[in-house]
């Protein structure tokens, strides 16, 4: 393992925000389930969706940082203690951007497809009802804890898996270092 690129107190305080953000996360999907399985409104289910995909993604933010932002020795430090490897679901901002950027992923959807039609906010299995790929914006499938943004289709399920696994990990090691069992 590589050397601590900063001192150790850092990396608890790098730590501490790893667990926080991993709480929240899974406090957010605990949400979109059980709005799901009580059949709540679609704007509490995206609500609590959106809320998921922002903490995952300041854990993803503080594990790869942006280039050119971020201390990309800190990212990689933090990886290799934590044991996140490649293809982790949380390097992925896509879905997280998608929501973000709401403003201008409409923008672009309006001059390539006239934005006459449009559903948002769908509830429900996907393919949705035939010919309405291009006029779907959002769409959650709790069967398949799929996030679809435009026909692009995002496990939730297995970032929620990740943020858990992670939140296990950066618990543990912050529990250890304070003399305290995990």
């Amino acid at each position: 393992m590589q050397a601590n690129p900063f001192p150790e107190h850092i990396q608890d305080i790098f730590l501490a925000e790893l667990v926080r953000q991993a709480s929240w996360t899974m406090h957010a999907a605990k949400g979109v389930e059980n709005a799901c399985r009580g059949h709540r409104p679609a704007d509490e289910i995206f609500r609590c969706l959106e809320a998921l995909l922002y903490h995952a993604s300041r854990i993803s933010l503080i594990l790869w940082p942006v280039k050119g932002r971020g201390d990309q020795a800190r990212g990689h430090h933090l990886r290799q203690l934590l044991g996140v490897g490649e293809n982790n679901p949380l390097e992925d901002r896509k879905a997280r951007n998608h929501v973000q950027h709401f403003d201008e992923r409409l923008d672009k959807w309006v001059r390539e497809t006239g934005g006459k039609i449009y559903i948002d906010q769908n509830v429900g299995p996907y393919p949705p009802i035939k010919g309405a790929n291009e006029k779907e914006i959002r769409r959650y499938d709790p069967i398949t804890q799929e996030f679809i943004f435009r026909s692009e289709k995002y496990e939730i399920g297995a970032l929620v898996k990740a943020v858990a696994d992670l939140h296990g990990r950066a618990l543990k090691l912050s529990n250890t270092k304070k003399g305290r069992r995990p």
